[in-house]
């Protein structure tokens, strides 16, 4: 009997229910996207559906000249399809999406992949006519943290996973890919895992096109005309910051298309070592432009480390600072080869970096990207954390075809991150950028260019750095001979371009001015720079803008422009602004509720222990007005308040106290408030950070958050569900047993089995028969357990059930059928599954209906731990305890069988003196061995909507 355990034990407390309908039930399941079959992945807590290509396919082609050629012969002759090269770096491609007759000429390639391709997998889009999206046939997954090695192992082979490889930097992150003979079940895979307590997360780790956010007005206007300067350094009064520091020992990186590191204008700042995301290569050169169409990241270096007045060029903003460079935005790198960008960047010891690109057509942002990102604000710098600046998008990003930006929030950006510094785009007229996207995440704006006016006057652009033509002759970057690409002249050298811009030069600005803040004040913890940047930054177009007078915000400009010498001198001063309270909330609408009368927040210290010593601005009290009509008023810096203090026209000082609720007055009307965090700093006294308006209505604006965007909270008690299932594979038709057992501070309220073929279950031992006419198919069986406080834990295991003729486990293109046999070799006719180490068993391919000898059968076993055989019987011994997945492939001339089981080796108990033992659970009405009922769900449960059994609670 093949067995699959859990890693917790029974529960111990587990009473009766009631019965309930199943109607429920189904109606529950049919309404979750994921369940019902809807092809998607989750991220950030939320279900995002993908539409599946069905007459495209993702194929890596041979590294070999010659094997490539004959692979792209072979798809064209055989009538399999047109290749189109995917974008990477090199002059040949290793892949590219092969365009099908229709969906059965993609079936049948996708089951001869081995033949013609190292891999065929699919091609999504996030949405119609958006732009494709590759399977990379892996999922990303981040395991609990309290998985150790021998319980990833268990649950990897529940799931029916093979461990690629860790996901460097990101801690209990795993590379895993399904195994066995069902291709295309990456979705289906990550989902289950997704919803497994034991995951933080899990998607498929894609190849999802990325956009730069440099942003080119239409060429059918003419050539703009600009002024042969870098304009926008007066605009933020880079000199007077100059007069303090010009960014020495800081460490800038970006990830960019590429960067040209040995620039006549950079290369003595370079620390002579940077990155290729899609190969992880480290070297001097692993940066430099590799293709056509690198040419984004050079002007964005140029714009923070440009030397400063060494006669040649241009000047950066942090033209002391030294930098290093990750190169990886192409359609062939993943989203965990992206996220290594970060994990390189904190290894190096970067201390701010800068990124001017988002996910292309509306994809969700992967779990894995923030999740790099939060290590980075977490970890980098020694823990005082990474300042990341992130571009906006241009037109809103997602659409070319857009010229305007648009409000943006939540999913849409990773520049609306709570992690990182999210920058929008000004112009010479100190307006919004007409294409610059904005929306309350979106933190500052900087200089860049802009779109015609109404009447048709330009604006100059950006000049910056730009590939060296000589250097890069098949990317000669922006600036190619002196020309631009619409024709129109460019500057004279053509190591440098005035037509820089977008968002991009926006995000290279700010991690400029973050640099030489940083240079002042190496302790400063990435919040304190964000701060210093927020609060110096110039409210221009207030008219426009209409800045609110106690959050000091804008929805379209944010805090305001930048302004590096305002930053640095108030660094240099001293100076530095406490987080905003966060998570406020009035009366009934807070959790628990409280009077309605009462306002409450979180005093949202920034503190990092670090060793023996603490970073970051404390919250020393939290200052409170009022009004009876709405208002305008933000508190000076230095002042200090005292209750009843009138400060305003009918604003009055109610609170000054270091608490995180207060209590007003009921009254008839509306009442408003100010909240507004307080810090005492060492050189310049008192501070205020940025306030947050409330009214006793519960309106609240700008409310912060505790947490920084993307971090998941997994609660405690959900129930700790293990399932046991046998056999996990076999020929159809197929009757498989399931038994459900949980762990719960609660009782078990009830079971619900999703067998993964539309068919389900609320009995909490079953069996279920499936039923396959060809092929091999893979089904995720689930199972969802709830308990009395409607927390429901969930498990799920992979189950491959082949047509008649197929073979069990095989390929769909064989007859005949294996199955492996583990024996005791004390007792060669059983069948066992588990024992204590070190367990010595005997593994027998059994064999049918291949029509060859056994002695003619090439027989290779893979053993699970390292070791390999080729015998028809191997006898072999597993040393440590584990779960081993053992698979046997068996072939002739013309047919090719495998199969897989699993060996859990268990480690062998310490004896004690005197021995206890287990108690045995207490049978209760209508459950088994103590579980508790299974025969519904709590109808009270599925009509709040909740849903929890079909997702990772409270994401």
């Amino acid at each position: 009997m093949v067995t699959v355990r859990g890693f917790v034990s029974l529960a111990e407390r587990i009473g009766a229910c009631g019965l309930v309908g199943v109607a429920a039930l189904i109606v529950a399941l049919a309404a979750h996207p994921a369940l019902a079959g809807e092809p998607g992945f989750y991220s950030g807590g939320k279900f995002h559906p993908l539409i599946v290509s069905p007459d495209e396919l993702a194929v890596e082609l041979p590294q070999d000249a010659a094997l490539r050629a004959a692979a792209v012969q072979q798809a064209r002759t055989s009538g399999a399809g047109v290749l189109e090269e995917v974008s990477e770096d090199g002059a040949s491609s290793r892949f590219a999406i092969l365009h099908t007759a229709n969906a059965a000429v993609a079936s049948r390639v996708r089951s001869r992949s081995g033949s013609d391709f190292l891999s065929v997998n699919a091609v999504y889009r996030a949405q119609p006519g958006g732009a494709p999206i590759l399977s990379s046939g892996h999922i990303v997954v981040r395991l609990a943290a309290d998985i150790d090695a021998r319980e990833r192992e268990e649950l990897f082979g529940q799931y029916r996973v093979t461990e690629v490889a860790p996901v460097e930097g990101l801690s209990n992150t795993f590379l895993v890919a399904p195994i066995g003979d069902a291709a295309g079940t990456e979705l289906d895979t990550a989902n289950a895992l997704y919803r497994d307590v034991r995951t933080v997360y899990a998607h498929p780790d894609m190849r999802i096109p990325v956009e730069t956010r440099q942003f080119t007005p239409p060429t059918d206007i003419g050539a703009d005309t600009f002024q042969d300067n870098q304009w926008h350094l007066t605009t933020i009064e880079i000199f007077n910051a100059f007069q303090r520091t010009q960014g020495s020992g800081v460490l800038v990186g970006q990830l960019d298309d590429s960067c040209d590191v040995e620039h006549e204008d950079m290369a003595e700042n370079y620390i002579g070592i940077s990155h290729n995301a899609a190969t992880n290569e480290q070297s001097a050169t692993a940066a430099v432009p590799a293709r056509t169409g690198d040419r984004h990241g050079t002007p964005a270096m140029g714009l923070m480390c440009a030397r400063y007045f060494n006669g040649k060029g241009v000047l950066g903003v942090s033209p002391a600072a030294e930098f290093t460079a990750s190169r990886g935005l192409e359609a062939a790198v993943t989203t965990s080869q992206i996220a290594s960008a970060y994990t390189f960047a904190r290894n190096q010891h970067v201390d701010v970096h800068n990124n001017s690109w988002g996910f292309a057509a509306g994809t969700a942002n992967p779990d894995v990207i923030i999740d790099a990102l939060r290590t980075a604000y977490d970890e980098g710098r020694a823990g005082r954390g990474m300042v990341v600046c992130f571009a906006s998008g241009g037109g809103r990003g997602i659409d070319p075809t857009s010229a305007l930006g648009e409000e943006v929030s939540g999913d849409d950006e990773l520049a609306t991150l709570s992690t990182v510094i999210g920058v929008g785009a000004s112009n010479s007229l100190d307006q919004l950028s007409q294409y610059s996207n904005y929306g309350e995440e979106i933190d500052v704006l900087a200089p860049s260019n802009d779109l015609p006016l109404p009447g048709g006057a330009t604006l100059p652009a950006i000049v910056s750095t730009d590939n060296t033509d000589e250097s890069f002759p098949f990317e000669p970057g922006y600036n190619d001979a002196g020309f631009a690409d619409d024709g129109s002249a460019d500057l004279a050298n053509p190591q440098y371009t005035k037509n820089y811009g977008g968002t991009s030069a926006s995000s290279a600005i700010v991690s400029g001015i973050a640099a030489l803040i940083l240079s002042l004040e190496s302790d400063y913890t990435a919040p304190q720079v964000r701060n210093i940047i927020e609060h110096t930054c110039d409210q221009i177009n207030p008219m426009v803008a209409a800045y609110n007078g106690i959050t000091s915000r804008s929805l379209r400009y944010g805090y305001g422009r930048v302004n590096a010498g305002t930053a640095v001198e108030a660094t240099y001063d001293g100076y530095y602004w406490p987080e905003r309270v966060a998570d406020v909330c009035v009366g009934q609408s807070c959790a628990p509720a409280l009077p309605d009368n009462t306002i409450h927040w979180v005093n949202n210290d920034d503190q990092r222990m670090i060793g023996e010593s603490v970073f970051g601005v404390p919250i020393t009290s939290v200052l409170v007005v009022e009004s009876d009509t709405p208002f305008s008023w933000k508190p000076t810096d230095g002042e200090v308040y005292f209750e009843g203090q009138v400060v305003a026209t009918g604003v009055t000082v109610v609170a000054n106290l270091l608490a995180e609720q207060y209590t007003f007055t009921a009254g008839s009307g509306t009442k408003y408030f100010g909240v507004y965090s307080v810090a005492d700093t060492e050189r310049r006294g008192t501070t205020y950070g940025f306030g947050v308006a409330v009214t006793s209505a519960g309106n609240v604006i700008d409310s912060g958050t505790t947490l920084p965007a993307g971090t998941i909270v997994v609660p405690p008690d959900r129930p700790r569900v293990t399932i046991n299932v046998s056999p996990l594979d076999g020929t159809s038709p197929l009757t498989v047993q399931f038994e459900g057992n949980a762990q719960s501070s609660a009782m078990i309220s009830s079971y619900n089995w999703d067998f993964g073929d539309g068919t389900s279950s609320t009995n909490r031992v079953t069996q279920h028969t499936y039923t396959v006419t060809t092929g091999t198919q893979r089904f995720f069986a689930q199972l969802s357990v709830t308990d009395a406080n409607g927390l429901t834990g969930n498990a799920a295991v992979a189950i491959d059930v082949s047509a008649p003729g197929s073979g069990s486990g095989g390929d769909g293109s064989s007859s005949g059928s294996v199955s492996i046999r583990i024996s005791d070799p004390s007792a060669p006719e059983s069948d066992v599954s588990a024992g204590l180490a070190p367990l010595s068993v005997i593994l027998t391919a059994q064999v049918s209906g291949i029509g060859t000898p056994t002695s003619d059968l090439n027989i290779v076993w893979d053993l699970g731990d390292g070791n390999t055989a080729e015998s028809l019987s191997v006898a072999h011994t597993y040393q440590i305890a584990g779960r081993f997945p053992v698979s046997v492939t068996v072939s002739n001339a013309t047919s090719t069988l495998r199969s897989t089981r699993f060996v859990d080796v268990l480690q062998s108990a310490t004896p004690t003196p005197t021995p206890t033992a287990s108690p045995t659970p207490t049978p209760t009405p209508g459950g088994i061995g103590g579980l508790g009922c299974g025969a519904g769900v709590a109808v009270t449960f599925w009509a709040a909507g909740l849903l929890l059994a079909l997702r990772r609670f409270a994401r």
